[in-house]
């Protein structure tokens, strides 16, 4: 099969200013030359600068390809569907991304669109990229498991549901954890998917802890645009402590994402019932409405993620109804070298009713390394401290994690 994406697409110089549109000859000269990073950062500088052209964005989305980074080429590719001089070309090589991140039935929706385009060199390409692409296996099962032992300085939290006295002993946690996905689709209808998901924590300290949870979840996804997607999902889990039946939960969640420049927002509500069958008095049964907003960028060479939320709690006990407000910041690398990174910062402020309890702030810090070691194993070092402030002293603690474990995938 034919690749366009040997070449960046030579336009006719023309931008609004004059340093943009030379940073955009340049970057295309560094292309040719194969200096592909140094192509990345003229061409995000024209972009910059103002310049917004189809001939920018599908630059754009050919370079991050050729870095071996189809998710960042599918952000600039979207954009340069928009227009109708690049429509068709970008749908095709949306197809090609979509086939890269091992989404085939995403690839064959845009190998179709490109079918249909008035181009008939590239037509043909997508006709025979969608042949080439029924013909391969279908791979609709992805199985995950995960393997890890580290330490906990404090029981402050069990799947950060139970909160217990802080302790100053260093608490070795075990976690395994094993997730299978099914995907299937109808073109005109959206894409369905299940997700069954098991695992066991076990703290070993002072106090021993032993969790466990098996849980799915049924979702439907339509993408209405290139740029607008809805999804409708439906879950629920099942928990035990320490062998005993602790709680049941079911939730239901509606989000709509859109595309705006080369960012994505994504919005999200979230409803679940909560019904604990083991803590007795304690009990936490009841409702929990989680609203929440995203923002997805691209930054530098990784990317990055805003995400604002507000929670509604109403529980069977008054202690264990707050609004929270919660704000999160992520970032991830690149692969640099045989890692990536991605560090994070989480906040959350707890405010109950009628002053039951005094106003809780929580400030989490998060840092994940990962590095594949084959095609089917990953490494992976996740590192957690939080520090939780109250005016009262019996609910304040520091918390520091350490997991290292071994990632397994298979679809």
């Amino acid at each position: 099969m034919a690749a366009l994406l040997s070449a960046c697409w030579v336009w006719p110089a023309h931008a609004a200013a004059a340093d943009a549109a030379a940073d955009l000859r340049a970057g295309i000269q560094a292309f040719r030359a194969q200096n592909l990073e140094q192509a990345r950062l003229l061409f995000q500088r024209a972009a910059s600068a103002g310049l917004q052209s189809p001939r920018l964005y599908y630059n754009l989305g050919v370079v991050h390809y050729r870095l071996d980074d189809p998710a960042a080429a599918v952000i600039y590719f979207e954009r340069a569907a928009e227009f109708p001089a690049t429509r068709q070309i970008a749908q095709y090589n949306l197809g090609r991304c979509a086939q890269a991140l091992g989404d085939a039935l995403k690839a064959a929706a845009w190998y179709e669109r490109a079918g249909r385009g008035g181009d008939p060199r590239i037509a043909d390409l997508a006709r025979r990229a969608a042949s080439a692409l029924q013909t391969q296996p279908a791979q609709a099962w992805t199985l995950e498991a995960r393997l890890g032992g580290g330490f906990d300085s404090a029981v402050v939290g069990l799947v950060d549901q139970v909160t217990s006295q802080p302790t100053d002993e260093a608490d070795l946690l075990h976690e395994v954890q094993v997730v299978a996905d099914y995907h299937d689709a109808t073109r005109d209808w959206g894409e369905w998917s299940a997700r069954m998901q098991a695992y066991h924590l076990g703290y070993d300290s002072v106090h021993q802890a032993n969790v466990q949870s098996l849980g799915g979840r049924l979702r439907w996804q339509r993408d209405w645009s290139a740029r607008h997607r809805s999804t409708l999902s439906a879950g629920t889990a099942h928990e035990w402590l320490d062998g005993q039946a602790y709680q049941l939960r079911q939730s239901l969640a509606l989000a709509w994402s859109h595309a705006v420049g080369v960012s994505r927002l994504h919005h999200q509500l979230e409803v679940e019932w909560l019904n604990s069958q083991y803590a007795g008095s304690n009990a936490i049964e009841g409702l929990r409405a989680d609203l929440s907003s995203s923002w997805l960028r691209r930054l530098g060479s990784g990317v990055g993620l805003l995400r604002v939320s507000g929670q509604y709690n109403q529980r069977r006990r008054d202690e264990n109804s707050p609004w929270r407000f919660a704000a999160e910041m992520l970032w991830r690398s690149p692969q640099m070298g045989p890692w990536y990174w991605a560090p994070g910062l989480q906040w959350r402020d707890s405010r109950f009713p009628d002053g039951v309890l005094p106003r809780e702030r929580r400030v989490r810090v998060m840092l994940r390394g990962g590095s594949p070691i084959s095609p089917s194993w990953e490494s992976r070092v996740d590192v957690q401290y939080e520090h939780n402030r109250s005016a009262d002293s019996n609910r304040e603690y520091e918390h520091l994690r350490l997991l290292i474990s071994l990632v397994w995938s298979k679809g």
